[in-house]
Order: structure tokens, then C-alpha cells, then sequence
């Protein structure tokens, strides 16, 4: 099966969780942390689906925050 959706990076994860790029390369190395779908020349990416289950399990206090997207996050703000 195909999954289809979107991809965000270090830099994506970084501005949803409103960390330094340093903080978020350590959360990103985490063992608990989606594994990255794939590692292409500019760094690694994630489904941007993965990435906001983690916050929701993580990060509760963080799932519900609309965060207005510079270019395409992936974010989609909870109702």
C-alpha cells in the first residue's frame, strides 16, 4: 500500500514545536521519535501525521496549538 501525505523536516519540526534546530535534532534522535521516512541530501523527513502523533503523546500540552506555517508544514490545526 501506498501512504501519501505530508512530509515535513528538521526545520518543519523545529518551528511546530518551537524549538531551537539543535533541540529538535536531539528530539528527533530519540528513540521514541518516528523514524524518519527517508534521509535525502538536505536532511532527514518525517510524514507530517507521525510527527503530530508523537506531539500528541509527547507533547499534549503542544497537540492543540494552531501554529501558523511558514511555506508548507504539514501542520493541521486541531478544531
Amino acid at each position: 500500500m501506498t501512504r501519501t501525505g505530508k512530509l515535513m523536516g528538521t526545520g518543519e519540526v523545529t518551528r511546530r514545536l518551537g524549538v531551537s534546530r539543535n533541540r529538535a535534532d536531539e528530539l528527533t534522535r530519540r528513540a521514541d521519535f518516528p523514524a524518519p521516512l527517508d534521509v535525502l541530501t538536505l536532511g532527514r523527513v518525517w510524514w507530517a501525521a507521525d510527527i503530530e502523533q508523537w506531539i500528541r503523546e509527547h507533547r499534549p500540552h503542544q497537540a492543540a496549538e494552531i501554529v501558523l506555517p511558514i511555506g508548507n508544514t504539514g501542520h493541521v490545526p486541531a478544531e
